[in-house]
């Protein structure tokens, strides 16, 4: 018994060996700096998406342009909203809008040109103007949210020669298209207070032997492509009699 008290206290008081360290193997080692060049090459893959969106949407908003300039269409913002920028926020709208004006000047010869604001011409149009002015807080929005594409090539190289009438469907009615909006506008512009009524625009087409028919299309079905294109509008207002008053005026 006496040995066995001994023999415990000697293994009490003997100092206890230090813990092993364990060896780190080479692939640890080397695992470190392998994960900065990870977060370096994380970086730089983000910059090239956010490259590659950028160049996306600036070719996506030069299609639509050159779409809405082939249909005779204004380019909205709405449109742009919609259709360049969606599910992404809209708040790279200038630097995407500035490279696709670079691109459509260097490539196309062309640029978005903002178009002013619908004047307000019917009576009961102006009053709801005044309304809204009344109303609202702080200065009308000014930012534009319509363009159309101009030419911004020399005017020499505008002739009439050289910038044919579209193809399509076919030369012909198009060209002939292209003398009506032509005439109907020059027709308006030049009438008092830029407003034509409906019978002096009649008798001007009849004059040209276009109150009909021209180019093979109905002179109505015309006017109201020229309508739904923006080059005139028809204003429709009664009179205290009752009496309804047309009128046309250039879009």
């Amino acid at each position: 018994m006496p040995l066995v008290r001994k023999r415990r206290a000697q293994a009490e008081a003997s100092p206890s060996p230090p813990p092993a360290r364990r060896r780190r193997s080479p692939s640890s080692r080397a695992s470190s700096p392998a994960s900065a060049d990870g977060s370096t090459q994380l970086d730089g893959d983000t910059h090239h998406t956010a490259a590659s969106s950028h160049e996306q949407m600036v070719k996506k908003l030069v299609r639509l342009a050159l779409a809405s300039e082939y249909s005779r269409q204004p380019l909205r913002r709405a449109d742009i909203n919609a259709k360049v920028f969606a599910p992404a926020s809209t708040r790279a709208f200038k630097p995407v809008f500035a490279a696709a004006q670079a691109a459509l000047s260097h490539t196309f010869g062309m640029t978005l040109t903002a178009l002013p604001s619908k004047e307000k011409i019917t009576v009961s149009q102006k009053r709801a103007a005044q309304r809204a002015t009344g109303t609202s807080q702080g200065p009308p929005a000014t930012a534009p949210t319509a363009w159309i594409l101009t030419s911004t090539l020399p005017a020499a190289l505008r002739a009439p020669a050289i910038l044919p009438p579209p193809k399509v469907p076919s030369a012909g009615p198009e060209a002939a298209y292209v003398g009506l909006y032509t005439f109907v506008v020059s027709v308006i512009a030049l009438s008092e207070g830029g407003r034509c009524s409906e019978t002096k625009l009649e008798r001007a087409l009849r004059r040209v032997n276009a109150g009909e028919f021209v180019g093979g299309e109905k002179t109505e079905r015309a006017l109201r492509r020229m309508e739904r294109e923006g080059y005139v509008v028809r204003v429709r207002e009664r009179e205290a009699g009752g009496e309804e008053s047309v009128e046309w005026v250039v879009g």
